[in-house]
């Protein structure tokens, strides 16, 4: 739904007098649509990969958005708007190929359904030497540096726990162990050896019996990085095999961050998936924005919830020395004029929040989930603004939300603090 009062422009805020208190001049709701609102430039140079409504992993063209669901419920869950990332691993469906080393274990290709919907999955068995380590890995190369790494990969049960590693050498790494029969994790993420510090593992469902392992981890200063997948018993992770256990696997993924993103298929070589930018300008924001006063509705989630931007409204693209902004932060809204804060309040400490700010001239005030509103009243607004950015910063920073935009509406007036308290209750 998008509702929006008639063009107007630049500078002649007075007709918002006439608006009705309490309409929107703007309402997206991303839960209820499969396409954006005409008003929205998105741009995202590259492929991407989403949950579609039939709960499979799908593939979303160049310059087309992404309407995420959840793969067990087939809820929507919103646009899915994330940073640029790069996939590390090479083959990272076909664990059968010389790019995976393997130890003490076969791979059989395509021999399940996987995530996709497609017979694609692999299944790594165990051979049946007596008491070895049963694994497969495949060694990257990084730079001399500490790296936050996210790995990931897709698990389905075939009669063992599996445990997931990343290191730079037999003696140095992170490991966890999930259990795929269960989908609970059996041992959390610990390091060993030196260099390296433990972040966090989970395991997500993600249908059909699969669960997306994500592990997080800090690296050494070594050059070497090696991402392995082990089966362990339920006891050991040496021990005879049967020649007939091991686990079904989909999916690998290594990314510099501290976050798992959406999955980014590769082959033959590293492949970069692009940022995804939703904006608004011209007429297609000046239409529903007020200079002088407003209020702000957004409601979101986020895997990264440390500065993760919802919004901006600014005085155009690249380095904007006026603002308005919504991030997901202790002190999430903010406005600025000239390069300097006006007003800087809100809190907020849920990856999943409803967050509204309002603004006008010495009385900005700010909410988050029926939270107890802050208010600030010294400060003056921008009265230039003319662009939007949704789900992240354009004014010189790479954030982006890395999560789901759910809705966001816009009224032309300051509502009262009650109002901003029922909005985000």
């Amino acid at each position: 739904m998008s509702v929006h009062w008639g063009g107007r422009g630049a500078g002649h805020i007075s007709r918002w007098s006439t608006a009705p208190i309490g309409v929107p001049t703007l309402a997206l709701n991303f839960l209820e649509t499969s396409s954006l609102d005409s008003r929205i430039t998105f741009t995202r140079g590259s492929t991407a990969t989403f949950t579609g409504s039939n709960g499979l992993i799908q593939s979303a063209a160049i310059n087309t958005p992404r309407f995420d669901y959840d793969p067990v419920t087939l809820a929507s869950k919103g646009l899915l708007i994330e940073e640029q990332r790069t996939n590390l691993v090479l083959r990272s469906e076909e664990f059968d190929t010389a790019s995976w080393a393997k130890n003490n274990g076969t791979v059989t290709a395509n021999t399940i359904a996987s995530p996709d919907g497609t017979t694609n999955a692999d299944a790594f068995i165990e051979n049946t030497a007596a008491s070895v380590f049963h694994s497969m890995s495949q060694t990257l190369t990084k730079a001399a540096s500490s790296i936050q790494y996210a790995a990931s990969v897709y698990v389905k049960d075939k009669g063992r726990l599996v445990s997931f590693n990343i290191q730079s050498g037999s003696s140095n790494g992170v490991t966890g162990r999930v259990n795929p029969a269960t989908g609970a994790v059996v041992q959390n993420a610990a390091a060993f050896g030196t260099g390296w510090t433990a972040g966090t593992i989970t395991i997500a469902n993600v249908g059909g019996g699969w669960y997306r392992v994500v592990l997080t981890a800090t690296s050494d200063t070594l050059t070497s990085l090696q991402i392995q997948v082990s089966l362990n018993n339920g006891t050991t992770s040496v021990y005879t095999g049967d020649g007939v256990s091991g686990a079904f696997l989909y999916g690998a993924q290594v990314e510099a961050g501290a976050f798992a993103t959406s999955y980014i298929p590769t082959v033959a070589a590293t492949v970069t998936r692009s940022a995804d930018i939703a904006t608004m300008s011209g007429t297609n924001f000046s239409s529903w924005y007020n200079q002088s006063e407003g209020t702000i509705f957004a409601s979101v989630d986020t895997v990264a919830p440390t500065g993760s931007p919802v919004l901006s409204f600014q005085d155009g693209a690249g380095a904007a020395t006026n603002r308005q902004q919504m991030n997901i932060y202790s002190s999430f809204s903010a406005t600025v004029v000239s390069n300097v804060t006006q007003s800087n309040i809100g809190t907020n400490t849920n990856t999943s929040p409803k967050l509204v700010y309002a603004y006008k001239a010495n009385d900005f005030a700010a909410c988050a989930n029926g939270a107890a509103v802050a208010t600030d009243t010294s400060g003056t607004v921008p009265t230039t603004l003319a662009y939007a950015t949704l789900g992240k910063w354009d004014f010189g920073s790479a954030a982006s939300l890395n999560g789901h935009l759910r809705a966001i509406t816009y009224y032309p007036q300051r509502l009262p603090n009650a109002t901003l308290q029922a909005l985000t209750a």
